[in-house]
């Protein structure tokens, strides 16, 4: 799933009233967010290199 996805299921009433529920999709944003700076860090990079 993609970060807006797992987003969306944090408004859906059966996912926020599971907190065990929450926490997991929570991890998962975390996770993605996370890794996505990563690919934001190496595109920097990338175009630096270029631009040299």
């Amino acid at each position: 799933m993609i970060i807006a996805q797992l987003e969306e299921e944090l408004c859906k009433e059966e996912v926020y009233t599971n907190p065990e529920r929450t926490r997991d999709i929570n991890q998962q944003i975390i996770k993605l967010k996370g890794e996505l700076e990563k690919c934001y860090e190496i595109w920097e990079e990338l175009l630096a290199n270029i631009e040299e």
